[in-house]
């Protein structure tokens, strides 16, 4: 069943006390070899702050349910590459019971998340 109800939109510091508990999902399934407490501590919680000022942070919300995030952004590349940035995803997470029902595919149509860069204000991104 898709759901139909999905908003994705840039995360906003009102978001991290839930941003915190998704990412804090994610470690118990994909990073149990880690401090599955990391999301809840300072270091934590200043990645967070970060992504949402400095890179990208998207939230997927179902009414106010948040059922998603994505963190990422724009970073140096290696010497030895032909282009001096590029684009990385650092985390992405789904609640469970919300995967393979298309939130991917729910594209905000004209929607723009700036994210400021080493060379210049902004970098748009358009979906």
């Amino acid at each position: 069943m898709k759901r139909e109800n999905i908003a994705i939109t840039p995360a906003t510091p009102e978001d991290i006390g839930d941003m915190q508990d998704l990412f804090h999902k994610m470690f118990e399934i994909f990073h149990v070899d880690q401090n599955i407490e990391y999301p809840y501590t300072e270091d934590g919680r200043r990645y967070l702050e970060s992504c949402i000022d400095n890179q990208i942070a998207l939230v997927a919300k179902d009414n106010e349910l948040m059922v998603g995030f994505l963190t990422g952004g724009i970073e140096d590349t290696l010497p030895f590459k032909t282009y001096r940035l590029q684009g990385h995803l650092h985390n992405l997470f789904i609640l469970q019971t919300y995967r393979r029902q298309g939130i991917g595919h729910f594209q905000p149509v004209g929607q723009d998340f700036f994210l400021p860069t080493r060379t210049s204000s902004k970098l748009v991104l358009h979906f």
